[in-house]
C-alpha cells in the first residue's frame, strides 16, 4: 500500500499513539440496540458503511462490527473517510479488532482469532475505492502490538469486500446493506467463512434502528450451537470515557530496550 498522506502520522514501530486496549466485557444479545453498548456508524460515513453489521459464517469468532467513532484514538475509527488517504488519494479507514465497542466475538475463549487479535493488537486498514460512495475495499491487517507491522503482501494473503446489489444474501435481507468479504491465501480461497467467503449484514442502521429480519436472525444465530459455548452472550472491549493510557509495547521494548 505504501506511505499514506494522513492527518495521523503512524509511527513505523509501535502503537502508543492509540489508547490502551479496553477491558473485555460481556452482554446478552437482546440488550444490543442503537443506544449501546456498541458504537453506531453515522454520517459523515457514507450510508453503505453506517450502522452495525453482523459478520456471518464465523462460528464462535467475530459476530459484530461497526465503523463508528470509538475512544481508541491514534487515527483509529474516526468516523470520517476523508481523514486518511493513500498516495493515490484512496480513503483509508483503520479499525481495531479489539477496539472500543466496535467489534464483538461470540465465544472468544474457544476462538483462536479472538485470542490472537488481543495478543498482536490487530487492526484492519480498509482502503476504499471512493470516499463518498464506496463499493469495494482492499483490507490490510496491521499488528499494532508487534511493531506496527503492516501485512500488505496481496500475493500471499488478500482480503477484499464488495457491496452486494443483488443475489441470495440481498434477497434474504432486503432492508439491510450487505457486503461480501472474500479472503485468499497463496491465491486460493482461505480464511474465515465458507471457503474464505462471508457477509456483513447491517442489523442496525445509521439512525440506531434495528433492521428486521436481520437483527432477529443474528440473535437466533447467537443462541445456536455454532456460536460456541456461551449461548446468547457476546464479548467486546470498552475503554472508559475520558481515559487516556498508552499501551505497553512489548515488541519495541524487546528490540530497543526502551519503554516509550
Amino acid at each position: 500500500m505504501g506511505c499514506v498522506d494522513s492527518k495521523y502520522k503512524w509511527k513505523p514501530h509501535g502503537n502508543w499513539d492509540c489508547n490502551k486496549m479496553g477491558e473485555r466485557k460481556c452482554i446478552s444479545v437482546e440488550d444490543v440496540s442503537g443506544d449501546g453498548p456498541f458504537v453506531v456508524g453515522k454520517a459523515p460515513l457514507p450510508p453503505a458503511l453506517q450502522g452495525v453489521f453482523w459478520l456471518t459464517w464465523q462460528g464462535s469468532g467475530s459476530c459484530l462490527a461497526s465503523l463508528g467513532v470509538t475512544r481508541d484514538g491514534g487515527g483509529l475509527s474516526t468516523g470520517d473517510l476523508s481523514m486518511q488517504k493513500t498516495k493515490d488519494k484512496k480513503p483509508i479507514y483503520p479499525v481495531r479488532v479489539s477496539g472500543d465497542r466496535n467489534w464483538a466475538f461470540a465465544d472468544p475463549d474457544t476462538d483462536k482469532e479472538a485470542e490472537t487479535s488481543e495478543i498482536v493488537d490487530l487492526a484492519y486498514f480498509f482502503v476504499f475505492n471512493d470516499e463518498k460512495d464506496p463499493t469495494e475495499a482492499q483490507i490490510y491487517p496491521r499488528l499494532l502490538g508487534e511493531g506496527g507491522l503492516m501485512l500488505d503482501w496481496e500475493w500471499l494473503s488478500s482480503f477484499t469486500m464488495a457491496l452486494v446489489a443483488d443475489g441470495p444474501e440481498k434477497e434474504l435481507y432486503p432492508n439491510s446493506v450487505v457486503w461480501k468479504r472474500i479472503s485468499t491465501e497463496n491465491g486460493k480461497p482461505g480464511g474465515p467463512g465458507h471457503d474464505g467467503v462471508y457477509f456483513l449484514i447491517q442489523i442496525i442502521d445509521g439512525e440506531g434502528n434495528k433492521i428486521q429480519d436481520a437483527f432477529d436472525k443474528w440473535v437466533q444465530f447467537n443462541y445456536s450451537a455454532k456460536a460456541g459455548s456461551t449461548p446468547g452472550k457476546i464479548f467486546y472491549h470498552e475503554i472508559p470515557e475520558g481515559k487516556r493510557e498508552k499501551p505497553k509495547n512489548d515488541w519495541w521494548i524487546m528490540h530497543t530496550g526502551v519503554d516509550p
